[in-house]
């Protein structure tokens, strides 16, 4: 998903000096895999909601966990992937803000991106 953070370059062309001067620099890189990860984790929640049993048994990252400690129910594996998100999150708060430290106009895109205003590690 770090196609999300790419997009950046085209939807403010502004920055794009500013996210190559970025590129490879590992707190920044590590933040957009974090945030493919997270957003991995919300889209296959909701795509659990869908009727196709057969897929949810398989497919989702909630059934896998679930497979994995037998006797874990559903809501426990849901619980599981909740936990891994706001681990991300946080992680990922954490890098964009030493991002921040040098590029605050890519960062707060960053943050936008993420949708992180309301998870509360934008500044």
């Amino acid at each position: 998903m770090p196609l999300m953070h790419v997009l950046l370059v085209c939807t403010s062309p502004e920055l794009a000096a500013d996210v190559e001067e970025l590129a490879g620099r590992e707190d920044f890189e590590q933040a957009m895999f974090l945030s493919g990860r997270s957003m991995g984790i919300v889209l296959d929640l909701y795509d659990m909601a869908v009727t196709h049993a057969e897929k949810c048994d398989y497919v989702h990252a909630a059934r896998i966990v679930q497979r994995s400690r037998p006797g874990m129910g559903l809501q426990e594996a849901v619980d599981v992937r909740l936990a891994l998100f706001s681990e991300y999150e946080e992680e990922m708060g954490r890098l964009v803000d030493q991002v921040a430290v040098t590029h605050p106009e890519v960062a707060q895109a960053m943050r936008e991106v993420q949708g992180a205003r309301w998870r509360g590690w934008g500044r």
